[in-house]
């Protein structure tokens, strides 16, 4: 009788124990993925952030040129875009470099970019999108400005991808 009690007991401790630790697994698990999730977002936002002042930056080429092609090309380094660009009222489209090319037909008024840009009177992030010229898969950081002037950067799909992997 005496050791029927000490397993019966052995075996409830046994028990206890068991969920305990899984308990403390869970919320340990838990609280670890918090912490990685909050500073993912945070990391996010800032970088977000940057291209954000890059791109309200760039706004300004326009007053010092006509074709600011050489400012874009300096934003384009400063935040490791595929190009940095813009699209005019009139329909003509300035790009920082022609390694991604777009179509002899492209009008920049057609796209989401442009038109979500002039709907908002701050920077917009896209939600990813089929670009016009590589046909990958890119998200653009735009803002209008003075006359229905569009300052856009798109962001490498390498960074893309790796915003996929966190969320």
């Amino acid at each position: 009788m005496f050791v029927v009690v000490i397993l019966v007991m052995a075996s409830i401790q046994t028990v206890m124990t068991g969920r305990q630790l899984l308990d403390e697994t869970y919320r340990s698990v838990n609280q670890f993925s918090a912490a990685i999730t909050k500073a993912s977002v945070s990391g996010l936002d800032k970088w977000i952030s940057g291209r954000t002042n890059i791109v309200e930056a760039s706004t300004n080429a326009f007053v010092h040129s006509d074709v600011p092609i050489s400012y874009f090309n300096q934003s384009q380094r400063a935040g490791h875009f595929i190009i940095t660009y813009a699209g005019l009222d009139t329909g003509e489209f300035f790009q920082s470099n022609t390694d991604n090319p777009v179509p002899a037909d492209y009008d920049p008024r057609q796209r989401g970019w442009y038109q979500e840009a002039l709907s908002k009177t701050s920077t917009i992030v896209t939600s990813p999108y089929l670009d016009a010229g590589n046909g990958g898969l890119v998200i653009t950081i735009a803002k209008a400005f003075n006359t229905m002037v569009i300052v856009a950067l798109l962001v490498p799909t390498l960074v893309f991808n790796l915003l996929l992997m966190i969320f």
